[in-house]
């Protein structure tokens, strides 16, 4: 037996801050630039992310949802994935964004 879905919702995506590598979540602006990934469809139970850096075009990902990254801000630096196994029990993207 088959079942045709519709899907006509839009999978809801956020993105708020997310734990340093010590485990601690900031309580403020999040000053130290961890956040996580976070997206929820009601057809898709695993829904994957990319992160864009709008000055390169450079994408990365795909990423499962509740992945932590950090974001850098690094003038003239070129855009790149490093990963962290302090981050998310495992490795999680860091990007370096130029400005």
């Amino acid at each position: 037996m088959s079942i045709d879905v519709n899907d006509v919702t839009p999978p809801s995506v956020s993105c708020p801050p997310g734990p340093n590598p010590a485990g601690t979540e900031p309580s403020a602006d999040n000053q130290d630039g961890f956040f996580r990934m976070v997206a929820s469809d009601n057809v898709d139970a695993s829904v994957p992310i990319y992160i864009k850096d709008l000055g390169s075009g450079t994408v990365f990902g795909p990423s499962p949802s509740a992945t932590t990254f950090k974001l850098t801000q690094a003038p003239r630096a070129r855009s790149r994935p490093r990963t962290s196994p302090a981050m998310s029990g495992g490795s999680s993207p860091s990007t370096v964004t130029p400005s």
